[in-house]
């Protein structure tokens, strides 16, 4: 006896090892109607296949007739049934080999099932058909189960739908199917026709299984097509651009005529693949959202979440902490839709990469319209952020490379924070009417504003405290409370080495005010402010053809100087001094035009050392054309004419040795003296020109001492 059984296990085993060795593929049939049939290899695993083997052989069964496959009842695998599988390759899934496990139940002896179930795969797009065919044993029900392969994992994503038929022509009652995934967790039941499921592309298990079936010569269609497109409603299609029925959870989700009722729902039923869309018709929807890494696109292959119109898909998220919540996401747009009303943050993005928001609106936050953190690559086009209780964008801490372009924002507390992070774009974009600053820019570095109107916003434009390596170009900053662009010290961080080219200031309280190093501005503009054009504090900033007129106060005030160059710039009819400075030193004034100020031209006072005045056209100015006093300072080549009071007034100071240089300038039609000299010692003038001044060309008071030489 167990000699027999050895000799059929050998058996066995010699037909397991032939059949391995002739295994053939399905043949790609194109536009097969849905009741054709192939001649496909199945392959019949044991008694005791585990869901996780990779084993492909034994007995080769065809469907041209006959038992399809022999089951017997096994339950050490968790399924009922015996189970099989066979492979077979589908251009949906990327033309990599799927592999299908088909179980049946227990078989029973019910006389009423005479004829065989029949199951098939079916490609709607025409690719490969796979029938598969549960033998005469009269089964009672089936389970299929179906795992993608690896190859398979990230091309695409399957819809599954069991449709019952009959092979006569007598009417199919139907039967009750549920379609379940590999962790069995529910997805969609109902009647026959109607139902679907969803699995993930991924190392799991999608699981089919059918009720009794309650006809004879019944056969049960399986079709797998690609799900693209999802859809989410409200309760009315009134004025809808995507549905053509009302939302309901309880719907598929999959078409415009059975559209979910909540964006939640829908993420919860599904996995969103790379290249779907989700569709998100008109109306409110008062629920809000978390999107999981399980939904990110990939590169080329973005989700995307598709409102109706920014003013028409409305998220009201009163009474919830966000509206939207991407966590550890990449590559998902959202678009045409509003979030409005959260409790904290209308859109929340953290941990995530590579999203486009277009065309979006948040408004009326309790906190933040937009908060991202260690969020990079996010790209902004067409945003609107208005009246958030706290920030309308906040990019805080290892925010980078993110992109904003034609962002509005208005009726905020900041406008756009950005803190802790670096290499943003900011262009295109309005920021206006916030209660604190429009721009504040903390401890970042290397990001890049472009052409943007920034105004009447309570406190700066543009506030910088800690930003280094910034470049503004073309922006307008106008209207605000306090400064237009402000750079200044956060703790012991200085604003350094940043660009400013062809910026406009207008209107603001201060128009640049500057704490910081190595900064260059080129070509700006900052007129009407109701203080100082400049105010600057820093040292070796570079000052280079700016105009700087109509301030209220002076045109550039040098609160400190030291390596500080202003060169080539217009500086005109400021009520106070063209340039000023307090007691600083180290400073060169070259090549300028100066005229028209409200005070002297130049005004440099309180012990002032070491400033060089150079090549500048200093005139009409309604003091001096240059009062100047301290120590160690050079006039050389510049001209001064009709000042309404001298060309130049040089004053020692006590304390210091006086050692003024005064060379090649020209000094003429001044209201009162070309050049006076007030209590110097150790002063060299000499080679100056001195013609039609009011009074004396050259005009001595108080002591001249020390080595002075006095020669024109």
């Amino acid at each position: 006896m167990k000699k027999m059984k050895s000799i059929k296990i050998f058996l066995f085993c010699t037909l397991i090892l032939f059949v391995s060795q002739n295994i053939q593929a399905a043949v790609p049939v194109v536009g097969t109607t849905a009741h054709s049939f192939l001649t496909n290899k199945v392959f019949w695993a044991g008694l005791n296949f585990s869901l996780g083997s990779n084993t492909k052989v034994t007995n080769v069964h065809t469907n041209a007739g006959g038992e399809f496959l022999q089951v017997s009842a096994d339950r050490s695998n968790g399924l009922p049934g015996m189970a099989s599988y066979f492979t077979n390759s589908i251009r949906n899934w990327g033309n990599a080999t799927d592999t299908f496990i088909l179980s049946t139940a227990d078989t029973n002896t019910n006389s009423g099932c005479a004829s065989p179930w029949q199951v098939w795969f079916e490609t709607l797009s025409g690719s490969r058909i796979t029938n598969i065919k549960i033998g005469s044993g009269k089964t009672n029900s089936f389970r299929l189960v179906i795992r993608p392969s690896v190859a398979a994992q990230t091309q695409s994503y399957v819809e599954y739908k069991l449709v019952a038929k009959s092979s006569n022509s007598q009417k199919v009652p139907g039967i009750n199917v549920s379609v379940y995934t590999g962790d069995n967790k529910f997805i969609y039941g109902g009647p026959t026709n109607t139902g679907l499921g969803r699995g993930p592309v991924a190392a799991r298990y999608i699981t089919v299984s059918s009720q009794t079936p309650r006809q004879n010569n019944e056969f049960i269609r399986l079709t797998i097509m690609t799900i693209s497109n999802y859809y989410v409603n409200d309760g009315s299609t009134s004025g809808d651009v995507f549905c053509s029925a009302t939302g309901d959870d309880a719907n598929s989700g999959v078409s415009p005529g059975s559209p979910k009722a909540t964006l939640t729902n829908l993420l919860a039923t599904y996995n969103i693949e790379p290249g779907n869309t989700v569709y998100i018709d008109r109306g409110v929807y008062r629920h809000s959202t978390r999107v999981f890494p399980q939904d990110r696109g990939s590169a080329g292959r973005y989700v995307h979440f598709l409102g109706a119109g920014a003013t028409n898909t409305v998220f009201n998220t009163t009474n919830c902490n966000f509206g939207i919540k991407f966590t550890n996401i990449a590559y998902i747009k959202i678009r045409n839709l509003s979030v409005i009303k959260a409790n904290n943050q209308n859109l929340y993005y953290d941990f995530s990469t590579n999203c486009i928001l277009t065309n979006i609106r948040s408004e009326y936050s309790k906190g933040d319209g937009i908060f991202c953190y260690e969020t990079d690559r996010l790209l902004f086009k067409q945003v609107i952020v208005r009246k958030c209780t706290n920030t309308g964008i906040n990019l805080y801490y290892g925010s980078d490379k993110n992109s904003l372009y034609q962002v509005t924002n208005s009726a905020c507390y900041v406008g756009i924070r950005m803190r802790s992070s670096s290499s943003n774009v900011l262009v295109n974009s309005q920021v206006s009417s916030n209660r604190s600053h429009g721009l504040y820019i903390t401890n970042t570095g290397f990001c890049r504003f472009t052409n943007n109107y920034v105004f009447q916003n309570s406190g700066d434009g543009f506030s910088f405290p800690g930003g280094d390596d910034e470049v503004l170009f073309k922006n307008r900053s106008c209207r605000n409370g306090v400064t237009g662009i402000s750079l200044y010290t956060n703790t012991a961080n200085f604003c350094d080495r940043n660009f400013f080219y062809r910026n406009d200031c207008l209107r603001n309280s201060t128009g640049f005010y500057i704490y910081g190093d190595r900064n260059v501005f080129f070509s700006n503009v900052t007129a009407t402010n109701s203080q100082d054009g400049i105010q600057q504090y820093g040292a070796t900033n570079f000052f280079r053809q700016n105009q700087i007129f109509s301030n209220h106060s002076s045109g550039i005030w040098l609160g400190g100087a030291r390596g500080v160059i202003i060169s080539n710039n217009y500086i005109y009819k400021n009520s106070g001094n063209g340039v000023g400075c307090a007691g600083l030193g180290f400073a060169k004034t070259v090549n300028n035009g100066i005229f028209q100020n409200g005070q002297s031209g130049i005004a440099f006072w309180g012990g002032c050392y070491n400033h060089l005045i150079k090549y500048n056209f200093v005139s009409r100015n309604n003091e001096n054309g240059m009062y100047i006093n301290g120590d160690r300072n050079s006039i050389i080549s510049n001209v001064f004419c009709s000042n309404n009071n001298n060309g130049i007034h040089m004053a020692g100071s006590t304390g210091y040795r006086d050692c003024f240089t005064n060379l090649f300038n020209l000094l003429f039609r001044n209201t009162y003296n070309g050049l006076l000299v007030e209590d110097v010692s150790n002063t060299i003038i000499r080679n100056n020109t001195l013609l039609k001044n009011g009074r004396v060309g050259i005009k001595l008071m108080g002591g001249f001492r020390g080595s002075s030489s006095l020669r024109n």
